[in-house]
């Protein structure tokens, strides 16, 4: 029986009429507790020597910490929102299982207070399903080309800033040289999408489309590797700086994402990147070639007919 199980389990078990909550059995640095606060409100409660800090009320996840006579602080996580209740599950199974290896009780609660303030992200931003294959892919793509920015010498902190497509500008990152649209596409793909007229510039404005080659792949390949690694390793790269990692994982979830065992499954193998030059002549649609009536447009390129604008490694 996994984590989220043994919760409903206890959950079931309770007569929430009459309130109560119960322990859930498990091998952690801290003590965790089931609860109903009333019929319709489901509670995780936390038991800690240390006041925890950083836990903020939401508007589906109400946050109550008391000290108990032992000492002990009891911080209830109250979800407030019936119809986040599995969403609330999933949560509270998480923060569990994230935190559970953890060394110290305080090490086990920092864990815990950081990946609820990631959910809670997810919640504000309503991307709250498993990412599919195509924006798993996309994701692996903007990190790699991060990764590259990162390893030839840009600063951490502009380089992890100048990602803005998790903000939803028009381009995936912007820097002082100019901007970079990255596509994600197979090692086999003769052409990309391009999905507003916005993401290739206007007439004045130079900037690149970057290609990165992805393709799904067998767990046993050579060099494969899963969304989770290529995440893990970005945040190697920026680990010395907390507030470039905060940003950092602030726009994964932005994109939807967080850390989950599900994206260890699918493995993946990366063949390369290419560059080209979008500038004036490039075959673009700008804003300019459109008719007022017609609000967007998505069109596919074709990668073998842009080689003159191609960039030279």
């Amino acid at each position: 029986m996994n984590t989220e199980e043994k919760l409903k389990e206890l959950w079931n078990s309770i007569d929430y009429y009459n309130g109560g909550s119960l322990q859930l059995n498990i091998h952690h640095p801290l003590e965790w507790h089931v609860a109903f606060i009333s019929e319709k409100q489901k509670a995780i409660v936390i038991i800690s020597k240390e006041l925890p800090k950083g836990f903020e009320t939401s508007k589906s996840i109400l946050i109550q910490t008391t000290k108990r006579l032992d000492g002990r602080y009891a911080t209830s996580l109250i979800l407030t929102e019936k119809n986040q209740e599995q969403v609330f599950i999933s949560m509270s199974a998480n923060l569990i299982n994230y935190s559970e290896s953890a060394l110290s009780e305080k090490e086990s609660l920092k864990r815990v207070v950081f990946r609820f303030r990631q959910w809670q992200r997810l919640m504000a931003y309503k991307r709250l399903a498993l990412m599919s294959q195509e924006a798993k892919k996309g994701l692996i793509g903007e990190l790699f080309y991060l990764r590259k920015v990162i390893q030839d010498g840009k600063d951490i902190h502009i380089a992890v800033d100048g990602w803005v497509g998790p903000n939803r500008e028009d381009q995936d990152f912007v820097y002082s040289d100019g901007w970079h649209e990255i596509k994600t596409t197979g090692v086999s793909s003769e052409e990309v999408k391009i999905s507003s007229v916005e993401q290739l510039g206007d007439n004045d404005s130079e900037g690149e489309l970057v290609i990165e080659r992805v393709d799904k792949c067998a767990p046993e390949s050579t060099d494969a590797f899963s969304l989770n690694d290529a995440v893990s390793e970005l945040l190697n790269l920026i680990k010395t700086d907390d507030m470039v990692v905060d940003t950092f994982i602030a726009k994964l979830n932005c994109l939807g994402y967080i850390s989950l065992p599900e994206y260890d499954k699918d493995k993946y193998k990366y063949s390369g990147e290419e560059v080209y030059l979008v500038r004036n002549g490039f075959p673009r649609i700008t804003r300019a070639d459109l008719r007022s009536e017609i609000t967007n447009c998505k069109y596919n390129l074709s990668i073998a007919a842009i080689a003159e604008w191609k960039k030279a490694k």
